[in-house]
């Protein structure tokens, strides 16, 4: 799976490190271990490294993956400018905060934690 998802004992957020071709299922995935993070360590935040990212799922599956993910969570996009994902995962971005899911993207790694822990 090019996805692994980790918690940070010490800044108390979800990592996950997004990476190569991601489909749907990975995603489905990663959101299903997001949840039980969320209920067994009470993580409220994640960082999502999406800079060795390939590929996204297609339009219609992220709405579905949007409809998914867990509510509550702050969750900060990190990403290259000038990929070929950046506009999809602006795209993605745009689709969450539509579904009331607090998402921002972010290129610098210090500035999307900050907005995690404010």
């Amino acid at each position: 799976m090019p996805e692994n998802v980790n918690f940070d004992l010490d800044r108390g957020i979800i990592v996950i490190h997004s990476y190569g071709e991601v489909r749907f299922d990975e995603v489905s995935a990663t959101i299903v271990e997001m949840e039980r993070l969320l209920l067994e360590k009470d993580a409220k935040c994640a960082l999502v490294d999406v800079r060795e990212q390939r590929t996204l799922p297609s339009t219609t599956e992220i709405y579905q993956l949007a409809s998914k993910m867990p509510r509550g969570m702050r969750v900060a996009i990190l990403m290259s400018e000038g990929l070929p994902t950046e506009k999809g995962m602006r795209f993605a971005e745009t689709v969450a905060r539509n579904a009331g899911l607090q998402w921002k993207s972010f290129t610098n790694e210090e500035e999307a934690i900050s907005w995690l822990k404010a």
